[in-house]
């Protein structure tokens, strides 16, 4: 059985600390979003039909601009749910054929305790990026890269800057890459016009496993995971070097009839303070923000085997 493993840019994090490389954007955790959804009409009554009862409190009936519309979908299991989402990811990604997207990314690094740092702005790019089956490319736009020097900036090489690339932010998410790794429990339903916004929380099931746990939001009309949000807790890879990562937050905007991911945000803090005398540039800690404008996403044309690339998915343990 394979491995949890962390999401890839948290791991750009980590190798960019090993490095003494200061990543990242000051911002705080998003609060939790708004879910883009269009009401329905009263005459298209049918789409409340995916509405189980206990999304609506055991309510047989719910109440619609004065109109009694009758709750008739069955329970959905934590188990059903999961394997939904698992299977809206991977037919997802087999659709995409072409994905383009204008990446901002802005680091920090601080130094000193953690009330009073002093933050100094270390990196900020502007990157184009364009994804088919075939290829990835990232086109420079803007590159300002810097390294501490004993607290203060100095230029860097512009050769060893950090890309995010497609796959580092659009791989399966690693809960439902290792289903049965995972604990999985629905903290909380939350009706959104006619659907169900399920809150759902996941851990490791080993406490010995280095992963992240956290809450990830999911839509129950398309099983799609709109945000996510995580940390290591107590146990962290590379525990030498790394005291805390997290929290780390992933966001998706709907983009025409697909959902693609708008924004990250990570923390990581680091205990490599002892080698300052030795290097200047070890930061006390790391912040990253990531946004991504102007996504275009093409679907394969009609005709193209779309079921082709798309993994089997096993079955999701109770």
């Amino acid at each position: 059985m394979p491995r949890p493993r962390p999401h890839p840019i948290p791991a750009i994090l980590l190798a960019a600390a090993v490095s003494a490389v200061a990543i990242s954007a000051s911002a705080a955790p998003a609060p939790r979003p708004t879910y883009p959804v269009e009401p329905p009409s009263v005459a298209d009554t049918t789409k409340f039909w995916t509405l189980a009862v206990e999304d609506t409190l055991d309510e047989p009936l719910l109440t619609f601009r004065s109109t009694p519309i009758p709750v008739r979908a069955r329970r959905l299991r934590i188990g059903d749910i999961v394997q939904r989402c698992l299977d809206a990811e991977n037919t997802a990604r087999a659709h995409i054929d072409r994905y383009e997207a204008t990446v901002l990314s802005k680091m920090i690094a601080w130094i000193g305790p953690e009330a009073t740092p002093d933050r100094q702005l270390v990196s900020e790019n502007v990157e184009k990026m364009i994804w088919t089956p075939e290829r990835e490319r990232v086109l420079p736009l803007k590159r300002e890269q810097y390294i501490l020097k004993h607290g203060e900036r100095e230029p860097w090489d512009d050769d060893a800057a950090i890309s995010i690339g497609y796959r580092d932010f659009n791989d399966l998410p690693f809960y439902l890459e290792d289903v049965d790794d995972y604990r999985f429990e629905i903290r909380s339903r939350e009706i959104v016009d006619d659907r169900v916004i399920y809150e759902v929380a996941l851990e490791p099931k080993s406490d010995f496993e280095i992963a992240p746990k956290g809450v990830i939001w999911i839509d129950s009309t398309e099983f799609r995971i709109l945000r996510e949000e995580f940390e290591f807790g107590d146990r962290v890879p590379m525990p030498l070097f790394v005291k805390s990562v997290g929290p780390f937050v992933r966001e998706r905007v709907r983009i025409g009839d697909t959902w693609a991911w708008s924004r990250f945000l990570i923390r990581v803090e680091l205990r490599m303070g002892y080698l300052r005398f030795l290097e200047g540039n070890i930061p006390d800690g790391l912040e990253m923000q990531v946004e991504f404008r102007d996504v275009q996403i093409h679907e394969k044309p009609v005709g193209i085997d779309r079921d082709a690339d798309v993994p089997e998915a096993g079955e999701v343990a109770e």
